[in-house]
Order: structure tokens, then C-alpha cells, then sequence
């Protein structure tokens, strides 16, 4: 078996090598034959997810696709082919962006590299090459700009390689770190450091979701400016913040019972383990507090996290609901009596986007783990609790202001405030001030 496929992929390896050397050695002179010159505010933006494809990096990116034709940019988009059957939800967000956006999808490629396995890096060095040339063949007039927001991090490559092909400027968009990444989900290979120095090296401006990810890369990577970074957070659409009159909870929840729900994807880096262990030594004490609390789980469960809440929630206090539209979450939520952020100490760097949708409303929310960006945000704008991993009598103490109905919090006008100068369209509104004096 092996004598059969390693001719084809010793021929798959030659391509990528020969197109690889194509790009590097590519010059912006040569690269723009036939092309367009500069128009002016033409900026093409590499995502790896957009609509109808739905995940936590979808939101992101278009909210940027939304804002260039309010704020004077031409933008086109190429962003992986979703590989997922469309969801109504994935529909209603696709109908969100621009008749003035031009977006291309980008299958990966099928191919195994076993031979460049040291070279490979998160996302697929070959995706990279593919994508880099699909952009060099699509774009008849040459981008102002490329704007490349990852993980996955193949488009920073991808955007390096268009750089140099075309003349354009490179704006790196860090909506998780790289290299530094403490999750598993972005991979970091051999060479992925390497690929990272480059990518920043050549980079005109580098944009980072949270100042605390900022000054940790200002710290690992000492050939990056501080005047060439930024911080633009995540924030909240307008969808989210208005008010839906619908009453998704009412056949979940019974009168008697306090919700606690957690809205999105219910994974690893979110994991539910520390938090029902500790609740369950909470009800252990007193008995009663299971029959006073319901546990909404609404979203995604991946089937480790499926099968822990089967196992640990002996007291059935747990519901789990599919996925909703954007509008009706937000219904959830701000019906619901406390909202759950799990957060670990490898997100002391993070803030998860739900926080942002969290806020949004009036209901208190509760940071379960450790308090890092999100905990000081809540305590800052006095919007819920913060409960350090393991603390039962924390969480206890939480439970009880929430059944003596004392959950009204301080703050308020600062928490509206705060979420004003987080709504998407004004992020969005930062970002081409940026691109605008780039030119």
C-alpha cells in the first residue's frame, strides 16, 4: 500500500514545493500584469468561516464584511467552503452581507504531505499556497489591502504570500493567538513560530481582540511595534440587542425553578466538569437547591461534554437545547435568571464572544473558573459574580442571592454604556479608520 501511494504523494509534495517557490520568489511588478492598478479602498479579506457557515469565528468577520460598504471600502471575501449541511441559522446570517460584497469559497485540499509534515503549520501549508493563488487569479484589480483574521492562522501565510505577489498592504487580525495559543484547537508545529515571525515581520498593521493578548505578543515577539497594533474587541450586532417577543424558556423551565443557561459551543476549552462538581457539593449540602435550579445548555454540546452532563447530572437540573437564531438567544438570555460563563486560567487572556451577548442584557452573569479579562470586565461594570473553580461556598452564596430574587445588580448605566461602544458596526467603524490611514 505504501509502494503504491508514495509515488502520488512524492508528485503532491513537488507541486506544493514548486508553487511555494512561484510565490516567494514572486515579484509585485511581475504579479500585476494584466491587472488593475490601485483604484483606491479596495481591501480583500481572507476568513476562515463566513456565513452560512456558523462557529464562534464566524461573527467576527462579518461584521467587518458589513461595515466596508457603510464605511467606503470595496471588500471581497474568500473563506473556506463550509463543509456542514446549511442551517436555518446559518441562512438568516448569510443574508446579512452585502449585495456589494463579492465572497469565494475555498475548498481544502484532499491531499495528505506526509513528506512536509515538519512544514506544515495550522490550518495546512498547502491551503495556504491554494488560497494565496486563488486570490492572485480571482482579483482582477489589485487589493489595497489584505486583511487576513484567523485562526485558522494558513490565511496570515496566505496573506504574506499576496503581499509579496501583488504590493498590497497586510493587516493581521488575531482573533486567537497563534504560536502562544493555549488551546488545542490552533495548531503549533515546528514551524509555526517561524511562519508567525515571518507573517508579523511583513505585516503593516496588527489587530488583537484584548489588551492583555496584545501585551503578551509585544513581550514574545520583540521585532513587533506597539504603533503598528490595536486592540478592537469583539462585540454585540444589533440583532442581538433587540427584544424579541418570543418566551423560548417556558417549555423548559418550570415557574418554580431559576435558570442558569449558557448559550454556544460546549467543548473542551469550555469544559462543564469543575462547574458540576462543584453545584453538585452545593446540593449535596442542601438538597433543596437541586429543585430550585434548571441548567440550560443551549447550542452546540460536542459528545465528550454530551456525555459528561449525562453522567454528572444526577439530579437532572440539566436541559440542552439545539442551536438558535441570534434573536432568540438573545430572548433566552435576557429572560433567563443568571447567565454561565465557564472560563478557565487559559483564557485569563480571553474574552469568549458570548460575553459580549451577555452583556447585552440586564440579567446577572456568573464567571465560573478563573476571573481573568472576563471577571474584570463583570466586576468592573458590577454585571454578576466571579467564582473561582472549586468554591462551593462562592457558588452557594451566589445561589442564594439569586432565590432571595437580590440579583439586582449596580451599574447599570455603565453596563448600557459599555455595550454601546461594543456594538459591532462601531468596531467595524474602528477597523476602516485604520485601513483608511494605511493608505
Amino acid at each position: 500500500m505504501l509502494l503504491t501511494t508514495l509515488p502520488s504523494r512524492f508528485l503532491d509534495t513537488c507541486r506544493v514545493l514548486w508553487n511555494w517557490l512561484i510565490l516567494e520568489l514572486a515579484a509585485p511588478r511581475m504579479a500585476r500584469r494584466g491587472r488593475t492598478a490601485h483604484t483606491g479602498n479596495r481591501v480583500v479579506m481572507l476568513a476562515d468561516q463566513m456565513p452560512p457557515a456558523v462557529s464562534g469565528g464566524t461573527y467576527r468577520p462579518l461584521s467587518f464584511a458589513v461595515g466596508a460598504p457603510v464605511n467606503g471600502w470595496k471588500m471581497t471575501v474568500f473563506a473556506r467552503t463550509p463543509n456542514a449541511p446549511v442551517s436555518r441559522v446559518g441562512a438568516d446570517l448569510a443574508q446579512n452581507i452585502p449585495p456589494e460584497v463579492d465572497v469565494y469559497h475555498v475548498a481544502d485540499v484532499g491531499v495528505s504531505l506526509p513528506l512536509l509534515w515538519r512544514w506544515d503549520i495550522d490550518g495546512g501549508f498547502a491551503n495556504a499556497l491554494k488560497l494565496a493563488n486563488t486570490v492572485r487569479q480571482t482579483c482582477t484589480d489589485t487589493p489595497d489591502i489584505v486583511l487576513a483574521t484567523g485562526p485558522r492562522f494558513h490565511g496570515f501565510v496566505a496573506g504574506l504570500f499576496i503581499k509579496k505577489a501583488l504590493g498590497s498592504k497586510l493587516v493581521l487580525d488575531y482573533r486567537d493567538e497563534w504560536s502562544e495559543c493555549p488551546f488545542h484547537f490552533v495548531r503549533k508545529g515546528p514551524m509555526d513560530r517561524w511562519w508567525e515571525r515571518r507573517c508579523l515581520a511583513a505585516s503593516d498593521f496588527v489587530i488583537f481582540t484584548t489588551p492583555t493578548m496584545m501585551e503578551h505578543a509585544l513581550q514574545c515577539f520583540p521585532g513587533l511595534a506597539p504603533e503598528r497594533c490595536a486592540v478592537i474587541e469583539n462585540g454585540v450586532t444589533v440583532d442581538e440587542m433587540a427584544i424579541s417577543d418570543d418566551e423560548p424558556l417556558a417549555a423548559w423551565v418550570e415557574n418554580d425553578r431559576h435558570s442558569i443557561t449558557f448559550m454556544g459551543n460546549l467543548s473542551d476549552h469550555t469544559d462543564p466538569t469543575g462547574f458540576l462538581a462543584t453545584l453538585a457539593r452545593v446540593i449535596e449540602r442542601r438538597p433543596g437547591v437541586g429543585e430550585r435550579v434548571c441548567l440550560l445548555w443551549v447550542g452546540t454540546v460536542q459528545p465528550r461534554q454530551r456525555e459528561l452532563l449525562r453522567r454528572m447530572d444526577e439530579t437532572k437540573v440539566s436541559r440542552i437545547l439545539s442551536q438558535v437564531s441570534p434573536r432568540d438567544a438573545h430572548a433566552m438570555m435576557r429572560r433567563s435568571s443568571l447567565l454561565l460563563l465557564l472560563v478557565n486560567r487559559e483564557m485569563d487572556r480571553y474574552r469568549p464572544g458570548k460575553l459580549y451577548s451577555y452583556l447585552a442584557t440586564d440579567t446577572p452573569i456568573l464567571v465560573y473558573g478563573s476571573q481573568g479579562e472576563s471577571g474584570r470586565i463583570v466586576k468592573e461594570l458590577s454585571a454578576g459574580f466571579v467564582v473561582e473553580d472549586g468554591d462551593d461556598r462562592a457558588l452557594e452564596a451566589v445561589l442564594d442571592c439569586l432565590f432571595s430574587s437580590n440579583t439586582q445588580l449596580g451599574g447599570k448605566p455603565e453596563r448600557e454604556a459599555w455595550v454601546r461602544d461594543h456594538r459591532r458596526d462601531a468596531l467595524a467603524r474602528r477597523l476602516f479608520k485604520y485601513l483608511d490611514d494605511l493608505l
